[in-house]
């Protein structure tokens, strides 16, 4: 929906002034950063499982780089198995165009009109 006004021309100027009003719909996107919870995780049962495996055996030829990469799969492996998931509080529903400083004289703005109401 737009409604587009003319304002009139500016002083000493053939240009017109003109005011519009523009309804936008935009998706709004909810951020949220899902990270490892270790205060709940079943940190017994993951050393278990770490100490049952034979590091000398598995790493037994390999380069440094590829013993980092089977240590990093094993230990991501067993955190999946052992450590619940939690989500940040990174949530958001402001427009992803939407800056801080938008936010916070909309968020003016609607406290003026609140009070003014009351």
């Amino acid at each position: 929906m737009i409604i587009i006004t003319d304002l009139g021309p500016f002083l000493g100027s053939d240009h017109n002034a003109l005011c519009w009003q523009l309804e936008i719909n935009t998706k709004e996107d909810v951020l949220c950063k899902q990270s490892l919870d270790y205060s709940k995780g079943d940190i017994i049962s993951l050393k278990r499982e770490l100490s049952r495996i034979d590091w000398n055996v598995l790493l037994d030829q390999l380069s440094a780089d590829e013993s980092w990469t089977v240590f990093r799969n094993k230990l991501e492996h067993l955190e999946e198995k052992f450590i619940p998931q939690k989500r940040s509080g990174m949530r958001t529903k402001k427009p992803l165009w939407m800056t801080h400083k938008t936010v916070k004289v909309v968020r003016k703005q609607r406290q003026e009109t609140h009070q003014e109401m009351r």
